[in-house]
């Protein structure tokens, strides 16, 4: 099913009536009737397809024998059971019509050349070529009659019936493309697998170390294969996407190039677009963009937060393009949130507490959300939405209890001013990460979480054990201490 074909086909149509044949009158008429089939074939209504089919309709295929069939009733089943995996997408490149007489010597007969091209729902691309012949009858609708298809061999040898040919050719592709290796990355995959979602590919950028790529490839089974897919070529990244129906774009900031100055916000923005425009040409059906933050509308540093706003721009561009975008917004990782690196280093004295202590905000770990995200992979109740996964909701008077119960020693924490975060935030250059970490500061400080949130992640996602922000300290200072 993974290779092209071209099919050259011979529609009758036919007006249906009791009473004598007489001409179609116009080449307008003919081509409305070819349009009305490619009309119905986009519709993704298998009726309104089988409606233009006469009740005797007959398809014979030299090639395949074993193809043929009578009755408008296979019609109807085979275009529902191509449109039950997604509706393939005729598009028609030329259209004329005339009389043959030539071939039909019977003047009431028209041809219509039809040259189109179907993005199958295995994301197969099709050539069709074919020549529609009509017969006006009195008082009828014109019907198709009969159809002669020509076309290459899909599978070598293959004399399966009609029901196996569909069935071939519209098989929904179970593969899935996840960009990045970062840890949300690894903890999807993994969460894929564990899921029974097994034809994976993880596509890497070239300045990936070979080492990191073997390491990858060691670490998983061999239905998990690595790819590297460069940005800036179109045929790259079209290539890495091939055959995919859903994409989980997990790749982030270059934080190298932000926390030096450099611009980190264009390449994010190029990646996005690049896969973006590569899903839309190899008929991908679902896109994860790289969310994964908090949601700007809940937040006081907002769009100005210039991380939420390039990751906005990003999701905005997917969704513009038409494809299933399913957005997911966190609150904080508990992964990176309780590290040295965001000053949270109990067994070092080191505990920062952002605003008074007492707010409530919510956290999640980056296994649980990998969770999340394998669970929204082709699942249509997750297409076009906006998810909040939140794994549990606390206070940081809550953490620095847990800490202390943890290590059995007091905790001293330095407390960060709302006021001042709020200045500081203000002051700082447009487009600079230490702005974005300074709002994100900010917003937790005046507090971001709330126990709905969370109990809607849990309706949601029923099948993830959520870790607690209590579990997670515990077993990681643990492991620290």
């Amino acid at each position: 099913a993974g290779t092209n074909a071209e099919y050259m086909g011979l529609f009758v149509f036919q007006r249906v009536s009791k009473k004598s044949i007489s001409m179609i009158t116009s080449r307008e008429e003919a081509i409305a009737v070819a349009g009305q089939f490619i009309s119905a074939a986009n519709t993704n209504n298998a009726a309104a397809v089988s409606d233009l089919f006469h009740e005797d309709y007959q398809s014979d295929q030299p090639i395949y024998p074993s193809r043929s069939f009578i009755g408008k009733r296979q019609v109807f089943e085979n275009h529902q059971k191509m449109m039950s995996n997604g509706t393939p997408k005729w598009t028609v490149l030329s259209t004329t019509a005339g009389l043959d007489p030539e071939v039909f010597k019977d003047c009431s007969m028209w041809r219509v050349n039809l040259e189109t091209n179907i993005v199958m729902s295995n994301k197969t691309h099709v050539a069709v070529y074919a020549a529609l012949i009509g017969r006006r009858m009195i008082d009828g609708p014109v019907l198709i009659q009969s159809v002669r298809l020509y076309h290459e061999p899909v599978h070598s040898g293959d004399q399966g019936s009609i029901q196996s040919a569909v069935d071939t050719h519209f098989k929904k592709s179970n593969l899935i493309a996840v960009v990045s290796t970062g840890q949300l990355a690894i903890a999807t995959v993994q969460a894929l697998l564990a899921q029974k979602k097994t034809h994976i590919r993880v596509i890497v950028r070239p300045s990936t170390s070979q080492d990191k790529v073997s390491a990858l490839c060691a670490r998983f089974p061999e239905n998990v294969t690595v790819v590297t897919a460069d940005v800036n070529d179109a045929d790259s990244v079209g290539e890495a996407l091939r055959g995919a129906s859903a994409v989980v774009c997990a790749i982030g900031a270059d934080m190298g190039i932000a926390f030096s100055g450099g611009d980190w916000a264009t390449p994010f923005l190029q990646t996005h677009r690049a896969f973006a425009d590569a899903a839309v040409r190899e008929g991908v059906e679902q896109f994860i963009p790289s969310q994964f933050g908090l949601h700007p509308s809940l937040t006081e540093s907002g769009l100005d937060n210039p991380l939420l706003a390039v990751k906005d721009e990003a999701a905005s561009y997917v969704k513009s393009l038409g494809l299933k975008c399913t957005n997911i917004y966190t609150a904080c990782f508990a992964d990176p949130w309780f590290s040295p690196s965001l000053q949270f280093n109990p067994t070092q004295d080191l505990v920062t507490v952002y605003g008074p202590g007492s707010q409530k905000n919510g956290y999640v770990t980056v296994k649980n959300l990998g969770e999340c995200v394998a669970a929204c992979v082709m699942n249509e109740r997750f297409y076009d939405v906006d998810l909040h996964v939140v794994g549990d909701v606390c206070s940081y008077a809550e953490i620095v209890r847990y800490t202390e119960e943890t290590l059995g020693k007091t905790i001293v924490p330095t407390y960060q001013d709302v006021d001042q975060l709020r200045s500081q935030f203000q002051q700082l250059p447009a487009g600079s990460m230490f702005k974005a970490f300074v709002g994100l500061q900010l917003d937790i400080a005046l507090g971001y979480g709330d126990k709905v949130a969370a109990w809607n992640t849990r309706q949601s996602f029923p099948d993830v054990q959520f870790e607690s922000v209590c579990e997670y300290l515990k077993s990681n200072l643990k492991a620290t201490a």
